[in-house]
């Protein structure tokens, strides 16, 4: 059905541009969900496996920040961060620098442009189990979320 819309020649060039980013819009969607699926179920039959070791926090948080750098610039939004450069806790990088990517990722998309993103990760006082933990804040100019999704956050797939 799609596919006729923009073949049929109904469509003005602007309201055929408007249709492709609507489509793309929701191709991105579908795309979310399948891959939050797909690691989800590995997650939960075991195929991924967390290895955690004693690394620097700082290396991490920079390789999130650097993945949206570049959109953040083209936004022109002030992208401050803070968090000690010797600052080493026992984590699994590759996923720990996913999930923080993730919500910078959010953050870049919903703010809008001039708008400015804070990230700050510090140690926490007291120590579980003999590991020390870590407490990451990260704030926006956005357009935030209300107190009704705000509870859903950490639901499976959801998407407000």
């Amino acid at each position: 059905m799609n596919q006729e819309t923009l073949h049929d020649g109904s469509l003005t060039e602007s309201g055929r541009n408007e249709f492709l980013e609507a489509l793309a819009s929701q191709i991105d969607k579908l795309d979310f969900l399948v891959q939050a699926m797909v690691k989800t179920s590995r997650l939960e039959t075991g195929v991924i496996m967390l290895t955690k070791k004693t690394q620097n926090m700082y290396d991490t948080l920079a390789e999130a920040v650097g993945g949206i750098f570049t959109k953040a610039a083209q936004k022109q939004m002030d992208v401050r961060v803070d968090c000690p450069e010797t600052f080493l806790v026992s984590h699994d990088r590759k996923w720990t620098t996913e999930a923080i990517f993730n919500i910078l990722d959010n953050a870049v998309k919903y703010t809008p442009s001039g708008g400015e993103i804070r990230v700050e990760v510090r140690q926490k006082k007291e120590i579980h189990k003999g590991y020390s933990s870590f407490i990451f804040c990260c704030s926006d100019t956005g357009i935030g979320m209300s107190e009704e999704f705000q509870k859903r956050l950490f639901e499976p797939f959801a998407r407000v």
